[in-house]
């Protein structure tokens, strides 16, 4: 796909309304710096490099892409409500002074789990149980750049494939979505049949839509990819099909689709393949594997 630079109209504006003050001065006699066509055009490239400053946006995505100032976040300063989550493989899990002895991640340790990703201070309210179906309430950075204003972060506890053993083995790991609860819609990856894995694409990646064809393609590539959050290094899978395609609108609401994955050997697996905003990350998608059916 190509990419189009425009520049802005209020760049336009600005440059076009620049050129008429300068007739207007050389008709009313006013002295005029004389310069090369050279000249002129450094002048009018520093004039849109200002404009582009001053309203935040990123020539290196092709100039009419707006940024935020709060450091590439791709909300305002003030955090918005954009999309965002963070998958954190490494869970810090005590199961000391519980009863039942069950897996529990501290309210402390969840906070400095967040905090550590976001590179900012994170707070957590409570203990995370890290069987299905519980949730933590955190509030923490608006983004990875370790901003100063605080967003709410809901943590939970979800499988992902065991390394080299998928797909007989699953271990638990800790995803936060940011916002006071995930979305209905991104309910469905959270089940603890599915185990998840994921990829970034690229700074621009969900912000047009995908047609089924190419949800699928890019699909594939989360479950092959050595990149991947977690690689699936001992499946062969070689096909993926998607009845749909994902909007921008459906990855900012990290509304899900229904995906399905094949192996070579003839095995066949569903997916829910979620938008990825990671916040540490590039965006891309959030697939959850199902490997336990009924």
């Amino acid at each position: 796909m190509g990419t189009t630079t425009r520049i802005p109209r209020a760049v336009l504006a600005l440059a076009a309304s620049t050129a008429l003050l300068g007739l207007a001065a050389c008709s009313s006699g006013s002295a005029t710096a004389e310069g090369t066509d050279g000249e002129a055009t450094t002048s009018i490239a520093a004039t849109t490099t200002d404009a582009q400053e001053s309203t935040g946006m990123d020539a290196s995505d092709g100039g009419g892409t707006p940024v935020a100032s709060d450091g590439g976040d791709g909300a305002a300063a003030s955090g918005g409500d954009r999309a965002s989550i963070v998958l954190e493989l490494d869970v810090p899990e005590d199961s000391s002074g519980h009863a039942d002895g069950a897996a529990v991640v501290s309210a402390e340790e969840l906070g400095a789990t967040l905090g550590a990703t976001l590179g900012g201070d994170a707070t957590c309210e409570d203990d995370l149980d890290m069987e299905p179906g519980n949730a933590a309430t955190c509030n923490g950075p608006a983004s990875s750049e370790g901003t100063v204003d605080t967003v709410p972060w809901t943590a939970y506890p979800v499988m992902v494939p065991a390394d080299g053993a998928f797909p007989d083995g699953s271990t638990t790991a800790l995803l936060f979505v940011r916002g006071e609860s995930a979305p209905d819609g991104l309910e469905s990856i959270l089940d603890e049949r599915d185990v998840l894995t994921g990829l970034g694409f690229g700074s621009m990646f969900g912000a047009s839509d995908l047609s089924a064809e190419q949800l699928a393609q890019d699909t594939l590539e989360v479950l092959t990819s050595e990149n991947a959050y977690v690689p699936l290094t001992d499946a062969d899978f070689s096909e993926v099909t998607c009845e749909d395609g994902m909007s921008s609108e459906q990855f900012q609401a990290l509304e899900p689709v229904t995906c399905e994955a094949a192996t070579e050997s003839g095995e066949s697996y569903p997916l829910t393949v979620a938008p990825g905003p990671f916040a540490e990350n590039d965006p891309g998608l959030l697939v959850g594997i199902r490997i336990v059916t009924g």
